[in-house]
């Protein structure tokens, strides 16, 4: 899974240029608001990408702790970071199921579907329970991921999007077939990264997400030891899911043992 993101890494910022995350951390600040029994002020970021939720975070007065399975990534996430005079605390390359920190955290956020990429039961239950064991009693874990019923109904065997910014710009190739059987999107990625109008980058690379039905995800949290306190759409809290919903935001606690 590691070489996963390698390449994209260098074009993720361009690809999602127009991503509102100044939004996305006030809908966490809402989260963290209306589900933990705890004063949130230190969050760990488990999939922090090239680290622009944790730098909004830490913008907003949080204490920050970031890591990420990719090592391109993470890079990127540090020298943005330093730049900005930022002063958040890198807690190394760590996939979700295989991490542990003697730090405790008042929430845990895994953004953009990241969860989705832990493909067998052994993952998502390793993630969950190296969760459960970092977050404070009170503390909320929230992740978003892909809706089953939206997937099956509203996903595009083939999508072609061309994402500009100054004299950038990358043109994405997805293809994707879904396995049915075992509720996994299979992606293909091929893009072209031009500069000053000549190609610069020829990438490809092949991602798999699972999707879940909500009562699925919800018995895996659960099971892991959790209290599961809301489920609704990404970005809108409190609201019911309805079939074209593609991601699904959860919200849980450790359960009182």
């Amino acid at each position: 899974m590691s070489e996963v993101f390698k390449d994209y890494a260098r074009i993720y910022d361009l690809i999602y240029f127009k991503k509102n995350y100044a939004a996305e951390c006030v809908y966490l600040k809402r989260i963290f608001s209306r589900y933990a029994c705890v004063r949130v002020k230190s969050v760990l970021d488990l999939a922090c990408g090239t680290g622009n939720h944790a730098m909004c975070l830490n913008r907003q007065g949080f204490e920050v702790y970031a890591q990420d399975m990719s090592v391109q990534m993470l890079a990127l996430a540090k020298r943005k970071a330093h730049k900005a005079n930022l002063p958040i605390k890198f807690m190394g390359c760590h996939p979700m199921q295989d991490f542990s920190h003697k730090v405790a955290f008042d929430a845990v956020i895994a953004m953009f579907s990241s969860i989705d990429y832990l493909i067998l039961p052994g993952e998502i239950k390793g993630a969950l329970n190296n969760v459960r064991r970092c977050l404070r009693q009170g503390g909320v874990f929230t992740f978003d991921f892909w809706n089953r019923d939206c997937v099956l109904r509203e996903y595009s065997p083939l999508k072609m999007n061309i994402f500009e910014h100054s004299e950038r710009k990358v043109l994405r190739i997805s293809e994707t077939t879904l396995d049915r059987a075992k509720d996994i999107a299979n992606i293909v990625y091929t893009c072209y990264y031009f500069e000053d109008g000549l190609r610069r980058a020829f990438i490809e690379e092949r991602h798999q997400m699972k999707y879940y039905r909500i009562k699925d995800m919800t018995a895996i949290v659960e099971k892991c030891g959790f209290k599961v306190l809301g489920c609704f759409p990404f970005m809108k809290i409190g609201s019911k899911v309805g079939p074209r919903d593609w991601n699904i935001s959860l919200a849980a606690t450790p359960r009182l043992l």
